[in-house]
């Protein structure tokens, strides 16, 4: 964790080269500003966000972007906050070539279920007010299409560099201390009612779409910050049991995660709490809204031993592995899918998968309705897979750039996606 924070103490400069015109965002990826909450497309979304420096120089890999969309996600930010660049000194002209990294940070943030939060005038702090002025003016007309991006405008005569933005841009959604769509505030006293907020610098009590907050790259501040995205759960004591293991299981290092109808090591994190259950001496789908079910505490290197079946052909869940507490786990750690498939071909999608990057070796399912055994070794860059005793995954990570950038250490979690699964017998054995 430590390692992955210092890594977010960098500067960001969004500059590449070769870039002509940045593509017109689709309506239903808009943020607008409805009712006193922040939308992005047809729902309110909060923005949580990590404010990055360092991340968009010329050149900047793809890489570099997924380990920062991981970094934040797994202290809880949903939404990366970057600085635009290309503007010239006068503020009048934008170097083209910029655009390549304003494109490549929407790519990957939408591929992992992040928002983008843009600051405008980082780099005219200190400029005269006739230079910033000419500043938005020449970021408005670039970014008039770019709709999805939520975008903070700040300092001095904010009302009037705003009003001059809009008036290019009047699609965009602007953050700021006057004359913006949401109102940028240092203290929760200062939110106005019936107003979407967002707090610089620091973290509200009352968190949701009408109440957001940024956060900049201090490494004790996104420690804090971590802490207080925990469920209560990861503060409670706990000694582990060895409940319904083998001696020889106990005699290895493992210790129980789930056994029979103890769910103490589990959060729902969804908004229908009884979205799983307790039910057939596992942990049960009980209806949409559960969302996902988080283990107590993260892991890094591990043996997981566990048992799922599904109730249908081409019913869908997974195991997600090293996963952050927001986003999308499948892409910033591991999903091992479950999938109702028995006796088909493997793909990038079923059973043993790692989803969407590498196709199990075989499919050794049993049918529908039956028990199936998982062990998922995780130690370092290597990763296998074993279904009903049959190795179908042993990889290391360095062999597959789309995974090299996720997290090294996470939470277990276990999807609701729609379908009746039941999941048994979890232990686990920590490796050094």
């Amino acid at each position: 964790m430590k390692t992955l924070l210092n890594a977010l103490c960098i500067t960001l400069i969004l500059v590449s080269t070769g870039a002509q015109a940045l593509e017109k965002d689709p309506k239903n990826r808009r943020v607008t500003v409805k009712g006193g909450e922040i939308y992005k497309g047809g729902s309110p979304e909060p923005y949580n966000v990590i404010m990055l420096y360092g991340l968009g120089e010329i050149g900047v890999a793809r890489m570099d972007i997924a380990s920062a969309l991981a970094g934040i996600a797994n202290i809880g930010g949903d939404t990366l906050g970057f600085e635009l660049k290309g503007i010239s000194p006068d503020g009048k002209t934008f170097d083209s070539a910029a655009l390549n990294s304003i494109e490549l940070l929407k790519k990957e943030s939408s591929y992992c279920w992040s928002k983008l939060f843009c600051r405008v005038l980082t780099d005219f702090g200190e400029r005269d007010h006739e230079t910033r002025l000419a500043a938005v003016k020449t970021a408005a007309e670039v970014l008039k299409g770019q709709s999805s991006i939520l975008y903070w405008i700040d300092g001095p005569k904010s009302a009037e560099l705003v009003a001059a933005f809009k008036e290019i841009a009047p699609q965009l959604t602007v953050v700021s201390p006057h004359g913006g769509d949401v109102d940028a505030i240092i203290n929760e006293h200062s939110k106005r009612a019936g107003r979407p907020a967002m707090m610089i610098g620091g973290v509200p009590k009352e968190r949701g779409a009408h109440f957001n907050s940024l956060e900049f790259d201090s490494c004790e501040l996104l420690d804090y910050y971590d802490a207080l995205n925990a469920v209560p759960l990861e503060f409670e004591k706990w000694t582990p049991t060895t409940e319904g293991l083998t001696q020889a299981e106990i005699d290895e290092g493992f210790y129980t995660l789930f056994y029979r109808n103890d769910m103490s090591n589990w959060t729902v994190m969804g908004d229908k709490k009884d979205g799983f259950i307790e039910h057939w001496g596992g942990i049960s789908w009980n209806g949409k809204g559960g969302r996902r079910v988080q283990s107590r505490k993260r892991y890094g290197n591990f043996i997981l031993r566990l048992e799922w079946k599904l109730q249908r052909r081409h019913g869908n869940s997974g195991v997600f592995i090293r996963a952050p507490r927001v986003n999308r786990e499948s892409a910033l750690g591991m999903e091992i899918q479950v999938f109702g498939d028995p006796g088909e071909a493997p793909n990038k999608n079923s059973s043993g998968s790692i989803y969407d990057v590498l196709a199990a070796t075989s499919n050794p399912t049993n049918p529908i309705g039956d028990w199936n055994t998982y062990e998922i070794y995780a130690n370092g860059d290597h990763i296998r897979v074993t279904i009903n005793g049959t190795v179908v995954q042993d990889v290391n990570i360095q062999d597959h750039e789309k995974l090299i950038p996720r997290l090294k250490k996470g939470f277990i979690k276990l999807q609701d996606h729609n379908d009746e699964v039941t999941f048994r017998h979890i232990r686990i054995k920590e490796l050094p």
